[in-house]
């Protein structure tokens, strides 16, 4: 029973369906046919009312014509005109003249019916003789220009209740000079018999004729609608006055407009060859249209019978064919029915998948997509389907997608890594399987793509903890190995810089040797920055840290950095007012400064602009999380831009390294970046630099928010250095620095026992009976390092002070670098003043 009801419905549709399609067949070429006819026939009317305008000018011109020829007639007559040239002369009277000419004239009007008055004018227009109709006022009168053989017509003009047209001539007599004027009163009853002549306009169509008066048009008789009465007026911008005024222009078309009623009016217009006048023929579009619409409905309704005939046969044909189809298709909805049931279950497992399935023609066109493709690629499922397979490509990997075309179309797999894109436009690294099948019995291609960010972001993090645990281990052996040397390297540069210093002191101002002496202190001060560069960059110097602010810093510097940028770099300072606090150390800042600068100098060989700039910054955690090493919080913000070459992306990357430099042999050390690294690591602060080649460079430093008051030290005065009685324990293991400190100490009037090591100082601590005042000692040393020897010396001598000395503190003395609480350092190499201060500053403290 169910076969056979689908049997009946394909039957029936097939039989509906095909009806309708020939109804339709047939409507659309019966339009086609039939538009185009219609337009056609409608023109052929519109062209229709033009001929008519332009018969009805051309009855008027003959009209026109005609007055004029009877004017002209009129005023040739020789007789009356010697007589008025014989009145112009004086030989005359007027009443002679007068008498003569009404006769004259009084025939004259007898050569037409459609004259009605005849009026001579002197040649100053005075008005000799009138017969019939007399003129209006003057200002109406058609008076040609002098001498002029021209023919003036004016009208219509009002006389009572009727209008009439004037006509006025010159007459020209012996010597072809102008002995006077006449104007000759025409009937216009011909033109009202043109104008009103309707049986050829039907119902609704009217002639009309104008002249234009100042922003109006005078009409010569009233519309057809508006009935009898005196000559109207209409507005020039009026659907009506727009056409006569084209008329006026020497024009000829037609145009369509709304009348009031809302109905279409067609209305044709043309000049009048005679006279400045514009004539117009209208008619209603529905009256001027009803013959081609009566054509086309009778033309159409044959056509549609046609149809009907032509479709009820075709369905009588069609009811024989249908029956062996009916069969085909039930088998074939059988076939779909199981291909359903197939599908349902292919489609659970491809919606469920984790990874996403795109099926592709073989053009890389999508057409279908499971759910993790739309999530995957941030695209809807409709947006996915029609979509190009190659859009979600990046770039840079398209032939890889060619490739993936040309694998399975050869060898029916493929797999491959790379990097597609999301609808947002941010990478995806994904892993792509392929493979070819059948889908809706045609061939297709099947990407299965893994999202793979995950996996290769936790591998990059790896390889990228990996390089900086080399990192980290490089620069613990350079620090290890920059320690080793700068505990002895200082221990030496103590000797030679102090004892310079002391033979300078000793010295006249104006001895040869004092400035071989200053040579050599120089090199020493050298050799000390070199070294303390290399503690900087391996983070190994001791920082005595307390609130600072930057603004302060970059200002006590301006006057210096101007110095070393020189002229031709112009430096300007962008400080924000006020910024928060940092904890640091003033020295360090300085040496950051100097870094940058030096290196923002040579960066400008040929001169330029340096800026340096302050400002709070606050780093949130997404800002964290793109910078790799900056971590939330509240900074001050230091930065540095240059104008100068700038650097690649590949200098960039390395330019922190120790000894790495794109300076020229003998010009860089490549330890001042590598210096400035360290510095801001060791304050716990975070360095960014942003360079291109060409565009110069800007570096960005972030120091930590402190919590304190700026300890201000102010502007002193360079301090004097004092003598002192106190006694002072030193300890070191090399004989030259005690050698030094006893050369330093004792000439000031300080009492000195000396150890050479741990055990040796508490020894003489022990069999002292004296005080002793201060422990100044080594913390690097053979056995008991210096801060065990202050502890064990302070059990028995509690009011000792102390002071640590040492090239390499290491953590002895030290926690990550920064001076503990309450202890006082003084930095190798040694100088005999900076240790007498020192000294002197820890003993009055008390």
């Amino acid at each position: 029973m169910v076969e056979k009801s689908v049997q009946k419905r394909v039957r029936q549709s097939i039989i509906i369906y095909s009806a309708l399609a020939i109804l339709a067949i047939g409507l659309i070429v019966s339009l086609v046919s039939i538009l185009p006819l219609y337009a056609r026939l409608k023109e052929g009317l519109q062209n229709n009312l033009s001929y008519a305008v332009q018969i009805e000018a051309m009855a008027v011109d003959e009209y026109l014509s005609r007055a004029k020829d009877i004017a002209l007639q009129i005023t040739s007559r020789t007789q009356i005109r010697k007589k008025l040239e014989a009145y112009n002369r004086g030989e005359v009277s007027l009443k002679e003249l007068v008498k003569y000419t009404r006769g004259k004239l009084s025939d004259a009007m007898k050569l037409s019916d459609e004259v009605v008055g005849i009026t001579r004018l002197g040649p100053t227009d005075k008005l000799l003789v009138e017969v019939g109709l007399p003129l209006p006022g003057r200002d109406l009168w058609p008076i040609p220009p002098v001498n002029s053989r021209d023919v003036v017509i004016h009208g219509p003009v009002s006389t009572g209740k009727k209008s009439y047209l004037l006509v006025g001539v010159h007459i020209i007599g012996e010597k072809n000079v102008q002995a006077g004027t006449d104007i000759i009163v025409f009937s216009i009853d011909r033109l009202r018999h043109i104008v009103e002549d309707y049986p050829g306009l039907g119902k609704t169509g009217e002639t009309i004729i104008g002249v234009p008066r100042g922003k109006r048009i005078e009409l010569f008789f009233p519309l057809r609608k508006s009935g009898s009465g005196a000559v109207k007026t209409i507005p020039r911008d009026s659907c009506l006055g727009f056409a006569i005024e084209k008329s006026f222009q020497k024009k000829t078309a037609i145009t369509i407009s709304k009348n009031k009623d809302g109905n279409s009016v067609i209305t044709a217009y043309c000049p009048v060859k005679g006279a400045q006048w514009g004539i117009a023929v209208k008619m209603d579009a529905e009256e001027l249209y009803s013959p081609v619409n009566r054509q086309i409905i009778l033309i159409s309704s044959i056509i549609i019978v046609l149809i009907l005939f032509g479709t009820f046969g075709i369905v009588l044909l069609l009811r024989p064919l249908t029956g062996a189809l009916q069969k085909e298709l039930a088998e074939r909805e059988q076939a779909e029915d199981a291909l359903r049931k197939s599908e349902t279950q292919y489609r659970g497992i491809f919606n469920s998948a984790s990874d996403a399935f795109l099926i592709m023609n073989l053009r890389g066109k999508i057409v279908e997509a499971n759910p993790q493709a739309s999530k995957m690629y941030g695209y809807s499922h409709e947006e996915l389907i029609g979509l190009h397979a190659g859009k979600l490509i990046h770039p840079d990997y398209q032939h890889i997608f060619e490739q993936f075309k040309e694998d399975l179309q050869t060898s029916g797999e493929f797999y491959a890594e790379s990097i597609n894109i999301h609808k947002d436009g941010s990478p995806i690294d994904v892993e792509i399987r392929g493979t070819v099948f059948d889908f809706k019995g045609k061939k297709h291609l099947l990407a299965i793509s893994r999202d793979i960010t995950g996996r290769n972001q936790a591998e990059e993090e790896k390889r990228r903890l990996q390089h900086q645990l080399l990192q980290s281990r490089k620069m613990e052996s350079v620090g290890r190995l920059a320690g080793g040397i700068s505990h002895d390297f200082n221990n030496l540069l103590s000797a030679i810089i102090g004892y310079s210093e002391m033979a300078m002191e000793e010295l006249p101002h104006n001895h040869p040797v004092r400035e071989k002496i200053k040579i050599i202190s120089e090199a020493g001060e050298k050799a000390t920055a070199l070294t303390r560069q290399l503690l900087a960059f391996s983070r190994k110097q001791v920082l005595e840290l307390k609130a600072v602010n930057l603004n302060t810093i970059v200002r006590n510097m301006d006057r210096m950095l101007s110095v070393v940028v020189g002229e031709d770099v112009l430096l300007e300072l962008h400080i924000k007012s006020p910024v928060r606090n940092v904890i640091a150390d003033p020295g360090q800042i300085d040496q950051i400064l100097m870094n940058l600068v030096v290196n923002a100098r040579d960066a400008m060989p040929c001169g330029g602009s340096l800026i340096i700039e302050t400002a709070d910054a606050d780093l949130d955690e997404e800002y964290a999380k793109s910078h790799e090493g900056a971590r939330p919080g509240s900074y001050v913000m230091l930065s540095l831009t240059d104008t100068g070459e700038g650097m690649s992306r590949e200098v960039q990357e390395r330019i922190f390294e120790p000894f790495f430099t794109t300076k020229g042999l003998g010009k860089g050390t490549g330890l001042g970046l590598a210096t400035v690294y360290g510095i801001v690591k060791q304050h716990n602060g975070y360095i960014w630099v942003y360079s291109e080649p060409g565009k110069g460079t800007m570096f960005k430093i972030y120091l930590p928010v402190a919590g304190g008051e700026v300890e201000e030290a102010g502007e002193k005065e360079c301090p004097v250095v004092v003598r002192g009685t106190e006694t002072v324990l030193v300890v070191d293991d090399e004989p030259t620095i005690r050698k030094l400190i006893a050369d330093t100490l004792q000439p000031l009037g300080y009492r000195l026992l000396e150890a050479s090591c741990g055990g040796e100082a508490l020894q003489t601590g022990d069999t002292f009976e004296g005080k002793i005042d201060l422990l100044l000692t080594d913390v690097i040393m053979p056995g008991m390092n210096g801060h065990e020897l202050a502890d064990a010396l302070k059990i028995k001598r509690p009011e000792i002070d102390v002071i640590f000395m040492s090239g390499y503190p290491d953590d002895v003395i030290t926690y990550h670098g920064v001076l503990k609480r309450g202890e006082t350092f003084i930095q190798k190499p040694l100088t005999p003043r900076r240790l007498a201060l020192k000294i002197r500053e820890v003993l009055d403290r008390k």
